[in-house]
């Protein structure tokens, strides 16, 4: 890399920057070469990075590694931009993955694909699974949604921090804020989107002071809370 015999580590938008030179080429391979070099300086990618390396998945037809990405995508809480879903969407198209791609465009498509997938003994991933469970919240269909929870308990994938965070907004969603703190609970690791998500869910379900409560706990963990966070919290004190 260009980078390796600097003394210091180069900021965010240097990375940002060489990656977007080299996604536009030939060389789409080098672009993800150095976002996992960028990983491992302990730099964290924002939204224009996520793009970036998308697309280089789709001129690479790199499936898998666009699979991880999405599922990483989300663990950040960076899975409601739209500009990183399209970019998303045109990997999928790229990689052949064209049910899926529609699927997460529409979210009754979504369900028929996993229905499909099931009768062909096809085992969907993390990173399908958690596009399902979205196209339940999306479609206020909590049966649906419990069915994918079944399959995510048999597989045991419950616990994924994507997974149970997407489970616990689709609980919530529809007006189950038990079952959705009952998987919120299961979880082993919780990072600030989920912790936010429950929040919310309390607070819209009309449980403002246990949102409040969680708040705190959230506090005592050592994460600190964002904008979207404090707007949950404004959200609850008006329950």
């Amino acid at each position: 890399s260009l980078f390796n015999n600097l003394p210091v580590t180069p900021p965010l938008f240097a990375y940002n920057t060489l990656i977007r030179a080299y996604a536009k080429t030939s060389c789409s391979i080098e672009s993800i070469k150095l976002f996992d070099e960028m990983l491992k300086t302990g730099l964290r990618p924002d939204n224009f990075t996520y793009p970036l390396v998308v697309k280089a998945c789709g001129r690479c037809l790199l499936i898998g590694v666009g699979g991880s990405l999405h599922s990483l995508i989300f663990k950040v809480g960076l899975d409601s931009d739209k500009y990183i879903g399209n970019t998303l969407l045109r990997m999928y198209a790229a990689c052949k993955e064209i049910d899926f791609g529609k699927a997460l465009d529409s979210p009754s498509d979504a369900l028929k694909v996993f229905h499909r997938m099931n009768l062909a003994n096809e085992n969907p991933n993390c990173v399908t699974l958690v596009s399902l469970v979205s196209a339940c919240t999306s479609l206020i269909n909590v049966r649906a949604g419990e069915s994918i929870q079944s399959y995510a308990v048999v597989n045991g994938l419950e616990l994924d921090v994507a997974i149970g965070t997407a489970l616990v907004e689709m609980y919530s969603k529809c007006g189950h804020v038990e079952k959705a703190f009952k998987v919120f609970n299961l979880m082993r690791e919780k990072n600030l989107h989920s912790w936010t998500i429950m929040i919310s869910g309390l607070a819209d379900n009309s449980r403002g002071n246990d949102a409040i409560s969680l708040f705190a706990k959230m506090i005592q963990t050592g994460l600190k809370p964002d904008s979207i966070s404090f707007y949950a919290i404004l959200s609850a004190c008006r329950h």
